[in-house]
C-alpha cells in the first residue's frame, strides 16, 4: 500500500448498504488514507485504489458439518485478523454494527493491544431499535416464549460457550439476554467502539434510546453527487420495491402466496395512479428473481428496471421516486435532493409510517390514497429535523 498517514479498515455490510453510503465513504477517504475493504458478501463490487479483502466465509466452512462451523469460523476469523494486522497495521476500523459474534471476534483480535480507533457508523436509517425483538417475533411469526428461548440459547452458545472455548473469555454484547417487546438493548458500560456516528438527526434520537450517543455526520462527495445530478425522465416514476412479504404475512396472518398477492395488487394500484396522471411507471425489484405480472390495461406503460446496476446511478435519472418504505428515500431526503418523493403506506406500523413527518416526502396513507393525485404534491411542514447538514464528515473522526 502507499505511504499515507493512516490505514483504515472498513466493513462493507450488504451490497445495498454498501452502495447507499459506505461506497461513498471509501471513495472520499481513499484520497488521503490507505483503505482496506472487508467484503462481507460475494456480490460486493471491488473498488480501485484500495485493498479489497474477502471477509465472507469460505466454502470449507459453509459446507462443513453444522456442529463444527462455529469452531472453524472462529479460528478462521482469528487467523484473518492476525493476517490483516501483520499486512496493514491498521490505525482505524469502521464497523456498522456491534452485535454479530464473528465480527466482534475479528475486531477484538485485530485490536487486542487496544491501540486502534474503532468507529461504529450507522450507514442507513435507524427506526425504534429497542423494538427489534418485537419486529423479529413478527417477522418470524414466532410466539414470544419460543423466540425468547431461541435468543437466550443463541447468546449463551456464541457469547459465552463458543467465545470462551476459542478466546478464553466471554463476549457480552449490548443485546439483552432476556428481551421484551420494547427492551432489546442493555446499557452496558463496556463498548467495543470509541465513537458512534450516524447520518441524520432522527437516527441520533433513536440511537439515544439504546444508550448510544451518536454524532451526526454527512458525506461531502455523496451530497455533491446527489444535489448536482439532473433528472432526465421527467414523465416517469421509479418505484423501488422492497422485501415486504414477511411483514404482511405477520400483520394479516396470511400465507406467502396471499401476502405476495396483496402487495402486488397494491403496487398495481399505485402504478395506475401515476399512469392515469400521464406518467410511465418504472419498477426496480430488490431481487432479480422477483416476478410480477401487471394488468394488460397498463402493461405498455410499465418497465422493469435492471437491479444489478448501482441503484443510486439509476435513481437520480428520475424526477419522481416512490416506495413503501425505503433507504433511498431516506438518503435523498436527508441530503435535500430536489426530487418528488412518495412513500405509500403498506401497513399501519412505525416502520411503514417512518416518512410521515418528513417535509420533503409525500406520505400517502390509506385514507388519502383514493383521492391522491401527483399534481397535488405539497411539501408538508415537519415537527422534526431530518436533514443531516452536520458540518462534520467521517474524516473528522478518524
Amino acid at each position: 500500500m502507499s505511504k499515507k498517514n493512516k490505514t483504515i479498515v472498513i466493513f462493507s455490510a450488504t451490497r445495498h448498504l454498501f452502495e447507499t453510503t459506505i461506497l461513498w465513504e471509501i471513495e472520499y477517504l481513499k484520497e488521503k488514507y490507505n483503505i482496506v475493504v472487508l467484503m462481507e458478501y460475494r456480490d460486493i463490487p471491488k473498488i480501485s485504489g484500495v485493498d479489497n479483502v474477502s471477509f465472507y466465509r469460505p466454502d470449507f466452512i459453509v459446507k462443513s458439518q453444522k456442529i463444527f462451523r462455529g469452531f472453524l469460523a472462529s479460528n478462521y476469523y482469528k487467523k484473518l485478523s492476525r493476517k490483516i494486522q501483520d499486512m496493514y497495521k491498521p490505525d482505524v476500523i469502521i464497523i456498522h454494527q456491534d452485535l454479530e459474534f464473528y465480527t466482534n471476534l475479528f475486531v477484538e483480535n485485530l485490536n487486542r493491544k487496544g491501540l486502534m480507533r474503532v468507529i461504529l457508523r450507522r450507514p442507513s436509517a435507524v427506526i425504534a431499535p429497542q423494538n427489534d425483538f418485537r419486529w423479529e417475533c413478527k417477522f418470524l411469526s414466532e410466539y414470544i416464549l419460543i423466540a425468547l428461548i431461541k435468543n437466550f440459547i443463541t447468546k449463551v452458545y456464541f457469547n459465552i460457550l463458543l467465545s470462551f472455548l476459542t478466546t478464553g473469555k466471554w463476549n457480552i454484547t449490548r443485546s439483552k439476554f432476556f428481551k421484551t417487546h420494547n427492551k432489546s438493548w442493555a446499557n452496558r458500560s463496556t463498548r467495543m467502539y470509541n465513537i458512534s456516528l450516524c447520518y441524520s438527526t432522527p437516527c441520533k434520537k433513536y440511537l439515544e434510546t439504546i444508550f448510544e450517543d451518536s454524532k451526526v455526520i454527512y458525506n461531502p462527495l455523496l451530497m455533491e453527487y446527489l444535489i448536482k445530478s439532473k433528472s432526465v425522465n421527467k414523465k416517469s416514476v421509479l418505484f423501488i420495491a422492497s422485501n415486504d412479504v414477511e411483514s404482511v404475512m405477520s400483520k394479516y396472518k396470511l400465507s406467502f402466496k396471499e401476502a405476495s398477492s396483496l402487495i402486488n395488487k397494491k403496487i398495481e394500484k399505485i402504478a395506475k395512479l401515476f399512469i392515469d396522471s400521464g406518467f410511465k411507471f418504472h419498477i426496480r425489484f430488490k431481487y432479480k428473481n422477483d416476478i410480477f405480472v401487471f394488468d394488460k390495461s397498463i402493461r405498455k406503460n410499465i418497465r422493469v428496471v435492471e437491479n444489478y446496476n448501482n441503484l443510486y446511478m439509476q435513481i437520480l435519472d428520475y424526477e419522481c421516486i416512490a416506495a413503501f418504505t425505503s433507504t433511498p428515500l431516506w438518503l435523498l431526503s436527508i441530503n435535500n435532493v430536489d426530487r418528488k418523493m412518495f412513500s405509500f403506506q403498506l401497513i399501519d406500523s412505525e416502520i411503514y409510517n417512518y416518512f410521515q413527518q418528513f417535509n420533503n416526502i409525500n406520505f400517502i396513507d390509506e385514507n388519502n390514497f383514493k383521492n391522491f393525485k401527483i399534481e397535488d404534491f405539497i411539501k408538508k411542514e415537519s415537527s422534526i429535523t431530518h436533514t443531516s447538514f452536520s458540518k462534520y464528515s467521517i474524516e473528522d473522526y478518524v
